[in-house]
């Protein structure tokens, strides 16, 4: 059964002359200078073939989504805050028993002293309805939290050298008591050391610790719950190289052990790492892909670091691999097309294969500068052992109007 969920006058010529031309410069400046601050409403209709997210019996459903949202992007002395929240109500045409709230939001402050410190305070949180599918067929339906909050500090020894530290906190629930064995909570510190090598590249090299417990893992369905403990330990090799003003380079390559506390999920030792390339060959056309290798908890927060519903599912793999390319191209100064597409292989816990393919086509229409339009279509397919767990297209048009 699915669960529910719980459920931004002048008395001569002379003077009046002066005081247009006073007004006129004083609303252009105005004009010029966007302001920090927004709040809004949106709209969206969504449709998805496959709502269930099964291999047969495929049930189609059309959801309305109404929301607000806000956000600030300001600068006061040398720090800047920005932030982006969003909340949602969203109706299911034919089954209200869906009925849900959702909401997101990301945060970030960046901060830096006068001499040679600086570093970042980062929150981000996101809640909706998601679909758990399982591999006997059936899905469960659930409210998913993701929580993340993290802090780094730099501190520049020279103009070439510089010493990191950082401290992240993840947390992850699913409200449906059946899913309660896949909550997980962990916590990572990091400190690393970077240097200049020129103006293009620089290097450096990272540990991370990371501690961490699923409290109800089950090691069988119809087993008691048990405290699940995670130790990881990570050492990284980093690098940035901007060959040009168009292409910027990032890649960590890591020596990665983890170790939990029950003996059915073994000992993972890998290597891990990201490699991203971000690439605007002209002023309206950029490319930004990436390729991964990490664990499923890994994953999913990277995916989902934005404020907003969630768009694709958590990733449960002991270990997966995943490519991912974004483009964007702007048609005018108000409208622009952009597409995706993500590609995630990885072995779950009890050694079979998933795969993940997810293929999106989209376009935005900046009507004015207080509305905005915008249309997608995405394919996404999921196969476990090469066997199709489930094919569905999602197509969704969304309206905003904020007041900037």
């Amino acid at each position: 059964m699915p669960h529910c969920p719980t459920h931004h006058r002048l008395p001569t010529l002379q003077l009046l002359a002066s005081g247009c031309l006073l007004a006129a410069a004083t609303c252009a400046t105005a004009q010029e200078e966007a302001s920090p601050y927004y709040v809004g409403v949106s709209q969206a209709f969504t449709h998805e073939s496959n709502l269930r997210r099964t291999a047969t019996n495929e049930i189609s459903e059309t959801i309305s989504s109404t929301g607000v949202l806000a956000g600030v992007n300001q600068r006061f002395g040398r720090q800047r805050l920005r932030a982006d929240a969003s909340a949602q109500t969203n109706r299911y045409r034919t089954d209200s028993t869906l009925d849900n709230k959702s909401y997101g939001l990301a945060a970030e402050l960046n901060w830096e002293t006068v001499e040679f410190l600086s570093g970042t305070v980062r929150y981000n949180t996101r809640n909706s309805l998601t679909n758990f599918a399982r591999d006997t067929g059936d899905t469960i339906i659930s409210d998913l939290t993701t929580d993340e909050a993290a802090a780094t500090v730099r501190y520049g020894v020279t103009s070439y050298l510089a010493l990191d530290a950082g401290f992240t906190h993840r947390k992850l629930k699913y409200d449906n008591p059946e899913l309660s064995d896949r909550n997980f909570s962990q916590d990572t510190v990091n400190a690393g050391v970077n240097w200049i090598v020129g103006a293009k590249l620089t290097l450096g090299v990272a540990l991370r610790s990371t501690k961490g417990d699923t409290p109800e893992y089950r090691v069988t369905p119809d087993a008691s719950p048990a405290n699940d403990e995670l130790k990881r330990r990570d050492v990284d090799l980093l690098a940035t190289w901007v060959p040009s003003g168009f292409s910027t380079f990032n890649v960590r390559v890591s020596s990665t052990k983890e170790t939990r506390s029950l003996a059915t999920t073994g000992e993972l030792s890998e290597t891990t790492g990201l490699i991203s390339w971000a690439y605007q060959p002209t002023g309206r056309l950029n490319f930004t892909t990436s390729l991964s290798r990490d664990t499923g908890a890994e994953t999913t927060f990277a995916a989902s670091s934005a404020a907003g519903p969630r768009t694709e599912a958590v990733d449960n793999n002991r270990l997966s691999n995943t490519l991912s390319l974004e483009t964007r191209y702007s048609l005018t100064g108000k409208s622009a097309l952009n597409a995706s597409l993500r590609h995630r292989s990885g072995t779950q816990s009890d050694s079979r294969k998933e795969t993940l393919k997810t293929y999106l086509l989209g376009g935005t229409y900046n009507a004015t500068r207080n509305i905005t339009l915008a249309c997608s279509v995405t394919r996404e397919s999921r196969d476990v052992e090469s066997n199709p767990a489930y094919r569905t297209t999602i197509t969704g048009c969304s309206g905003e109007l904020s007041l900037r």
